[in-house]
C-alpha cells in the first residue's frame, strides 16, 4: 500500500516537474512504474509511453491555446522522430529489457548533467533575435528528430530535455515556445512508439495508466501556474541531483544483469568438451 501511495505522489511529481521545468519530469515515469509499482520491465516502458504521451498531449493543447506552439518548427523534427520512435519501439520489444534500462540509465545521467549544468540557451537567444534565421537547418532538425525518436521508442522517455535545447538553439524559438513545441513532438513520438509494444502483446494496466495520467495532468497544471513564482535554477539543480542518483541506482541494478546474460561462446557454439574431472 505504501508503494502505491509513493507511486501516486510520483505521478504528481512527474506532472509538476513538466509544468515547472518544461522537460525532464517524464524520465521518472518508467522507474516509478518499475520500482514502486513493481510492473514488469517491458510493461513499465510501454505504459510510460502512454502516460507521457497523454500528459504531453494535454500540455501541447494548452500551449497551442496560449500561442506557444510553433508547428512550422516542429515539422522537420517530427518527420524524423515519428518513424524513428516506431523503429526504436520495435527494436525495444525485441531487445533484452536489461539493455533498455541500461540505455535509460545512461540517458538519465545525460539529463541530470543538462539540469545541473544547463547549456547557455539564454546566451544563444540573446545573440540571435527570436525566429531570426529560423528553420535554416532542416537536415539537422531531422537528424535530431531521428535520434530522439529512436530513444523515445526504445526506453519510454519523452525526450524533452533534448528537444527543448535543439528548438532554442537550432530553430531559434523563445524558451516558452520551444517548451510548448517539444510537448507536441513528445506526444506524437509516444503515439508512434506504443504501437510495436501493443502488437507484441505486452500488457498495459489501464487503471494505472489512467490514474497516473490524470494525476500527471493535475501536477502539470499546478506546475504551469507555479512556474513564474519559483526559482527554476535551484529547482532544476535539485531535480537534476535526484535524477543523477536514480540513474546510478538503475545502472548499478541493471548493468550487471545485462552482462550476466551473455552466454559463454564455447558452451553455445562449440563442441569442445569440458576439462576432464580430476579423480580423487
Amino acid at each position: 500500500m505504501r508503494a502505491v501511495v509513493y507511486a501516486l505522489i510520483g505521478a504528481i511529481l512527474v506532472g509538476l516537474t513538466l509544468g515547472l521545468l518544461g522537460s525532464g519530469g517524464a524520465i521518472l515515469t518508467t522507474p516509478i512504474l518499475l520500482f514502486l509499482l513493481k510492473h514488469a520491465e517491458k510493461q513499465a516502458i510501454a505504459e510510460s509511453l502512454v502516460i507521457v504521451g497523454v500528459i504531453a498531449c494535454w500540455g501541447a493543447i494548452a500551449s497551442a491555446r496560449a500561442g506557444k506552439l510553433d508547428l512550422r518548427a516542429a515539422i522537420p523534427f517530427a518527420c524524423g522522430s515519428i518513424p524513428a520512435a516506431f523503429v526504436g519501439a520495435w527494436l525495444g520489444s525485441k531487445s533484452p529489457a536489461a539493455l533498455q534500462l541500461v540505455v535509460l540509465g545512461a540517458l538519465m545521467l545525460a539529463a541530470s548533467v543538462l539540469m545541473l549544468k544547463p547549456p547557455k540557451l539564454q546566451t544563444a537567444q540573446a545573440n540571435t533575435p527570436p525566429n531570426a534565421h529560423a528553420h535554416r537547418h532542416p537536415m539537422f532538425m531531422l537528424a535530431v528528430g531521428l535520434g530522439v525518436g529512436m530513444l523515445t521508442g526504445f526506453t519510454g522517455i519523452g525526450g524533452g530535455f533534448l528537444f527543448v535545447p535543439a528548438l532554442v538553439i537550432v530553430a531559434r524559438l523563445p524558451m516558452l515556445r520551444a517548451t510548448g513545441t517539444s510537448l507536441a513532438l513528445i506526444a506524437l513520438n509516444c503515439a508512434s512508439g506504443i504501437v510495436p509494444y501493443l502488437r507484441s502483446d505486452i500488457p498495459i494496466d489501464t487503471q494505472t495508466v489512467l490514474t497516473f495520467g490524470a494525476l500527471g495532468i493535475v501536477g502539470a497544471t499546478i506546475g504551469r501556474h507555479m512556474a513564474t513564482k519559483i526559482d527554476q535554477r535551484t529547482l532544476r539543480k535539485i531535480f537534476g541531483a535526484f535524477v543523477l542518483l536514480l540513474a546510478v541506482y538503475i545502472l548499478s541494478r541493471k548493468a550487471p544483469a545485462l552482462l550476466s546474460r551473455q552466454p559463454s561462446p564455447q558452451k553455445q557454439t562449440s563442441g569442445a568438451s569440458a576439462p576432464p574431472a580430476i579423480d580423487s
